[in-house]
């Protein structure tokens, strides 16, 4: 057991003696949409890599309560440790992996449809009824109301007599707040049993500080952890720490989280600092999500909270009436996380096993048309073959991005306006941005002959994107859809005829559209649905991963025993029959106490019959469990 696991059981008392303060329930569209309390972190710019590998099975947030990481979407932690107001607002902008938006606890509260950053989406009391769902509570989840705990008027004697004359309490709301959570997680391989079989040992520790004052508002808030997993020499490392891509991306890590201070005048707010924004309608699938960087490092195994990381910006909104106008300057470039080439996740090993067999009159002009080399090709082309595959696979390999962090000239605006009306919720969305994937390539073949450590250089180059997305409800369904327009967008393209491959960048036009949909026939339980689709309008060619692939995601959850135990499933395939991957997840979480959750689940992948997102993940089937008390 953890020695962070240890120290939870301690501090927790018996579950039994401490039953779980039952919490009203919320509507079933009801979203709180803000910063979660999460495991994730801002991003080694040295050890991203170019698989932008799509977030992963986010879902709508649900009227269910969990400060569980790991958990599905329908137990994921308000957006921050204290509690979530309960609004009436619809889903907001989302995409993959999303979190719930649980029922409300006392302390801080973030009104319904309020955004990642601490916006709301209503004029100046940032009330954020981003899906037209009804108003929510308070000015962006500040804590102005005084509800008493809704234990009824004041001076009610309970059939008692009068009451005496009372004055009414003052509403307490301190201009500073301080919160946190303790997490413990712990995974193993499935098919590596009786090699290395521990995946994760991950301890990590939030702490967040929250400021109101007027019109004013702040948040701090800083991420430490550190995998216990990557810390011990294993057969398939040679040593851990001697890898070091791999050790700085998983091993530990000290960041700041969100850092921002806003100003609410009238019908406008204006923020900057280091702050996260969702886009888009999509629950499973959103291709309008493009701002916020994201944590790929185990696709799957984190909510949407988690994966979507802050970036610097500064961000500027005027709400009149019904109406949302907002602009962005983004001048930092993050490219979030990824799995180094050789990391856990890498896909490198499995890219340069699709390496042709290469004979040694390939290497020469044969002078005698073809008879030298045929014999040659004969005696040694087996024994050849051999050397170079040896030479492409013994080395270690590193990506090195070609872009700074911080360059004007690479600055990226974003602007986007949206409707909330009556049964209808519909938005344009635009911006100039680069591209955070990346298009990487080999070197030539000698350096492999001369070099043990293999550079490859990741160039990100500047593309534009255009897009609607929308929301209504019928009856207890509610219709959800995004189409999404990228022109000149950069991709990988790959020529296999040679070794190593050679890999180049094409430019392309692609549209997608994303159609969803939300179910709520069967009491305690939901059920999403999402299909997109892409269509490429300029072809870049041979590309390493299709991206105009039909994928669907399919999402199903239950909460019972007065909300104590959750059950969720979620699928995600690429392509119509999951040609190019898919993978699947079931975990169940139950409240030990009011704040402290338990998780346990599996995940598995199946990388697919062609290359896809998930390539190379063919041994990682995964069983975790994980403990989280928030305070």
């Amino acid at each position: 057991m953890s020695p962070l696991l240890l120290v939870l059981a301690s501090l927790a008392p018996v579950w039994a003696e401490t039953p779980v303060v039952e919490e009203p329930a919320s509507p079933v569209w009801t979203e709180d949409a803000g910063e979660a309390s999460s495991s994730v972190e801002d991003s080694p710019w040295q050890t991203a890599g170019p698989w932008d590998v799509p977030t992963l099975i986010e879902g709508p947030p649900t009227p269910l309560r969990s400060p569980i990481n790991i958990a599905p979407w329908w137990l994921r932690e308000p957006p921050n440790p204290w509690g979530v107001a309960a609004g009436t607002a619809a889903p907001a902008e989302v995409t993959p992996w999303t979190g719930s938006a649980p029922t409300p606890e006392p302390g801080w509260e973030q009104a319904a449809g309020a955004d990642e950053a601490g916006w709301g989406d209503s004029p100046a009391a940032d009330t954020a009824d981003e899906a037209g769902w009804g108003d929510a509570a308070d000015e962006a989840g500040w804590g102005d109301e005084a509800d008493d705990a809704g234990w009824g008027d004041a001076g009610d004697t309970a059939g008692f007599g009068d009451a005496p004359p009372t004055t009414p309490a003052k509403s307490r709301n301190p201009m500073f707040t301080f919160g946190g959570a303790l997490e413990t997680r712990e995974s193993l391989w499935m098919e590596r049993l009786g090699e290395t079989p521990l995946a994760s040992a991950k301890q990590s520790v939030d702490l967040e500080a929250r400021f109101k004052k007027g019109i004013f508002r702040g948040k701090a808030a800083v991420h430490a952890e550190a995998d216990l997993a990557y810390w011990f020499p294993q057969d398939r490392w040679d040593g851990i720490m001697e890898d070091k891509p791999t050790f700085r991306t998983y091993g530990r890590q000290l960041l700041p989280r969100e850092v921002w201070l806003s100003a609410s005048p009238g019908d406008f707010e204006f923020s900057a600092g280091r702050q996260k924004v969702a886009w888009g309608e999509g629950l499973l699938l959103s291709p309008m999500d493009v701002i916020s960087p994201r944590d790929m490092r185990e696709p799957g195994l984190a909510d949407l909270e988690d994966l979507r990381l802050p970036v610097t910006m500064v961000r500027a909104g005027w709400y009149p009436g019904s109406h949302r106008f907002e602009l962005y300057y983004v001048p930092e470039f993050d490219i979030g996380f990824r799995s180094p080439p050789q990391g856990p996740y890498g896909g490198m090993t499995a890219l340069v096993d699709q390496a042709p067999d290469i004979n040694p009159s390939d290497l020469f002009e044969d002078p005698t048309g073809g008879l030298l080399g045929g014999l040659i090709d004969y005696f040694f082309g087996d024994e050849f073959d051999e050397q170079v595959e040896t030479l492409l696979t013994d080395k270690a390999y590193t990506y090195e991005h070609q872009q700074p962090r911080w360059k004007a000239s690479q600055a990226q605006v974003f602007g986007r306006w949206r409707y909330s009306g009556n049964g209808i919720d519909v938005a344009l969305y635009g911006g100039t941005l680069i591209d955070k994937q990346g298009a990487f390539s080999f070197p030539e073949l000698q350096t492999f002959i001369d070099e043990d450590v293999i550079r490859l250089k990741v160039d990100h180059y500047r593309y534009s994107s255009f897009g609607h997305s929308g929301a209504a409800p019928i009856d207890k369904l509610l219709l959800r859809w995004e189409l999404a327009v990228d022109l000149n967008k950069p991709y990988n393209t790959a020529d296999w005829d040679v070794a190593p491959p050679e890999l180049s960048v094409g430019r392309g036009d692609l549209a997608t559209g994303m159609v969803g949909v939300g179910m709520n026939y069967i009491p305690n339980t939901t059920v999403d649905f999402e299909v997109s689709q892409g269509v490429f309008l300029k072809n870049p060619g041979e590309l390493i991963t299709p991206a105009d692939t039909t994928n669907w995601g399919l999402r199903v959850g239950w909460t019972g025993m007065r909300e104590r135990l959750r059950l969720g499933a979620t699928g995600l395939a690429f392509g119509t029959d999951g040609r190019y991957g898919s993978l699947a997840r079931l975990d169940a979480s139950y409240a030990l106490r009011d704040g402290l959750w338990a998780t346990v689940g599996g995940i598995t992948y199946q990388p697919g019959r062609e290359n896809g997102p998930l390539i190379g993940l063919d041994t990682h089937d995964q069983l975790f469990g994980q403990l989280r008390w928030s305070f």
